[in-house]
C-alpha cells in the first residue's frame, strides 16, 4: 500500500499468518510458543487499549442486581477478566487463553481455563450474556468459524463486543525479502497480513450476527511531532512491530535454515520499511454484535474507561 494511504473493511482479509501454535489447523502460526510470545501478544493488547484510551469495561449498571455470566476470549494476563470480575462481585466471569493464564491477584468470582479458540469452545450453547474479544488476530486462523463459536455460547439476549486492530497490508513489494522467506520456510501463498484484522463488521455479518455499533479509532506508526498523545502511541506501536517483525524473521529463518548472522538483510529490510512515521497506519475496530436483529444498542457500550 502507497505512503499516506488508509486500510478500510472493504479491503482487509483475515490475518493469514496467524494462529497459535494449533496443529489441527492448515494455518500455521509463525511465531515460537514462547514466554517471550506471550508477552509481545499481551502488549500488542495494551497498545490496542491506548488506543481506546485505557481499558474497557463495560457499564454495568443495567446488570448489576443479577447474575451475569461473562466471557473473555484470549486473555492473556487476565487483567480484563479481574478488572470486570472485581467491578461486577455477583458475576461470574471466565478468561481463558491457548496457555494457563498467570494471574497476579486472584478474585473469587473470576474463573481461568486453558481452551483453544480455533477449537470448539467448552461452554454449552447461549451461556453468556457479555462475549469479550479483544486483539484476537495474532490466534484466529478461521475468523467465521470463531464467530460462529462465539455465536454459539452468547445468551439470545447477549452482545458480543469484539476490539481488533486493522493495519495496512503488508505486500511482497513492501517486503520482498521477508516474501522469500515465506516461502522458504513453507508459508508460501499465505501472505504477509500478519496485524490485519479481518474487517470486523463484515465479518460478524457474515458469520449471522447483528451489529448493533461499530467505532473506528485511529492510531499512527511512530513519531510525527505534532501530538504528544498520538506520537506516544505511535511509538509503542513502532515497537510493538519491530519486536514482532523482528521475531517473525527469526522463527522462519529457524524453519528454512538460515543461520542468525544470514537474517541480518532480513531485519534491515524490515527496520527500512517501519522507518517512516505514518499518521494513517491503521484503526482500532470496536464493534458490539449479537444474535437477535431486534435488540438495541448494548448499554454497556456506555463505558467506563481506566488505566490499561
Amino acid at each position: 500500500m502507497p505512503p499516506g494511504a488508509s486500510p478500510s473493511a472493504a479491503s482487509l482479509s483475515a490475518a493469514s499468518v496467524s494462529g497459535a501454535s494449533h496443529a489441527s489447523r492448515d494455518v500455521p502460526y509463525p511465531f515460537a510458543d514462547t514466554d517471550a510470545d506471550f508477552e509481545r501478544i499481551e502488549f500488542f493488547s495494551v497498545v490496542t487499549s491506548q488506543i481506546l484510551g485505557g481499558r474497557f469495561l463495560p457499564s454495568v449498571d443495567h446488570l448489576e442486581n443479577r447474575k451475569v455470566e461473562i466471557l473473555d476470549c484470549c486473555c492473556g494476563s487476565g487483567a480484563w477478566t479481574t478488572d470486570i470480575a472485581c467491578v461486577m462481585p455477583l458475576a461470574h466471569v471466565v478468561g481463558f487463553d491457548i496457555r494457563a493464564t498467570r494471574v497476579e491477584h486472584h478474585v473469587p468470582n473470576a474463573e481461568f481455563l486453558v481452551a483453544d479458540v480455533n477449537e470448539p469452545l467448552p461452554f454449552d450453547d447461549d451461556t453468556f450474556d457479555i462475549v469479550h474479544s479483544r486483539t484476537v488476530c495474532l490466534a484466529v486462523t478461521n475468523w467465521d468459524d470463531y464467530l460462529r463459536e462465539l455465536k454459539r455460547v452468547l445468551k439470545p439476549t447477549g452482545y458480543i463486543h469484539l476490539i481488533e486492530p486493522v493495519i495496512q497490508p503488508i505486500s511482497q513489494q513492501d517486503l520482498p525479502l521477508m516474501y522469500d522467506l515465506l516461502i522458504a520456510s513453507r508459508f508460501g501463498g499465505t501472505g504477509l497480513n500478519i496485524y490485519a484484522g479481518t474487517g470486523v463488521v463484515d465479518a460478524a455479518r457474515v458469520a449471522g450476527l447483528h451489529v448493533c455499533q461499530a467505532q473506528s479509532f485511529p492510531f499512527q506508526l511512530g513519531t510525527l511531532g505534532a501530538d504528544s498523545d498520538a506520537d506516544r502511541i505511535g511509538s509503542m506501536m513502532l515497537s510493538c512491530m519491530q519486536d514482532s517483525m523482528r521475531a517473525l524473521v527469526d522463527e522462519l529463518g529457524e524453519r528454512a535454515a538460515i543461520s542468525p548472522e544470514a537474517r541480518r538483510p532480513y531485519y534491515e529490510e524490515v527496520d527500512r520499511y517501519l522507518s517512516e512515521p505514518n499518521r494513517e497506519w491503521g484503526i482500532v475496530e470496536y464493534v458490539v454484535a449479537c444474535k437477535d436483529s431486534s435488540l438495541q444498542a448494548d448499554p454497556s457500550v456506555a463505558v467506563a474507561r481506566n488505566g490499561a
